[in-house]
């Protein structure tokens, strides 16, 4: 792919003629609004030869040609579902999209834009809903409100971040609550970070749970005396109304 096919492609979503780019040119979320756009402009790049890894952290047009510095820099291919949060102070992200932002296919499993955002399994779990884009616009909405909650997600591709789903079909990802909704044309996702508790939390909470355990013998008075108690007062009202 040589240097004129790239300046095409971008200048398309940069909305400028393409001889107006040049090496210093930005081409980071400040200059492209909406991160969806940023995700289509790479994948519209891959589709036609040109596969940047690690773009997240791509300022400039030079940082695409062969001989930048980002273009053919390595990445970390292990799955993040279970990566521990940089602090332990609670954060929240919050994210929405515009689903017809994302893009139509015939096949998302070969589709760059979905490859390069999604998981095998989030992809195999998105397409057998009745409306897939929506499904991969509410996990695509998680994993960007993730990001804004803990930057330490921030240089991580975004098929390396699987949002999973618990058995009553609520997002998941380690650490983290989240919440998705779907409002019309819009998807709208909320990321709590929620740290692991510390050694002295964890050991307080069972000091509590301890306390209020008993031996069986114990519960069996407790339930006995209560019975006893309560035809105790039986027998009085009886004696008072007769």
């Amino acid at each position: 792919m040589d240097t004129n096919e790239i300046k095409n492609i971008v200048a398309a979503f940069l909305k400028v003629a393409p001889d107006t780019i040049t090496e210093t040119t930005v081409i980071d979320k400040t200059a492209i609004q909406g991160s969806i756009l940023i995700h289509r402009m790479y994948a519209e790049l891959e589709k036609n030869g040109l596969s940047v890894p690690n773009y997240a952290n791509i300022k400039t047009f030079s940082e695409l040609l062969p001989d930048g510095k980002i273009a053919t820099s390595q990445i970390n291919t292990e799955t993040l579902t279970h990566k521990t949060a940089s602090s332990t102070e609670s954060s929240i992200g919050i994210d929405i999209e515009r689903i017809s932002n994302f893009p139509e296919t015939v096949d998302f499993r070969t589709h760059p834009f979905y490859t390069q955002n999604f998981t095998a399994n989030e992809i195999a779990n998105c397409i057998l809903k009745q409306n897939p884009i929506e499904s991969f616009a509410g996990k695509f909405a998680a994993k960007e409100a993730i990001i804004k909650a803990d930057n330490v997600f921030k240089n991580s591709p975004f098929n390396q971040l699987e949002i999973s789903n618990n058995s009553e079909g609520k997002p998941f990802f380690s650490n983290f609550e989240l919440s998705v909704s779907h409002a019309g044309e819009y998807v709208i996702a909320v990321a709590l970070k929620t740290p692991p508790l510390s050694e002295p939390q964890v050991a307080e909470i069972n000091t509590i749970i301890e306390t209020f355990k008993m031996p069986k013998s114990y519960k069996i008075l407790i339930v006995f005396s209560f019975l006893m108690s309560f035809a105790t007062a039986l027998a009085f009202l009886y004696l008072y109304l007769n």
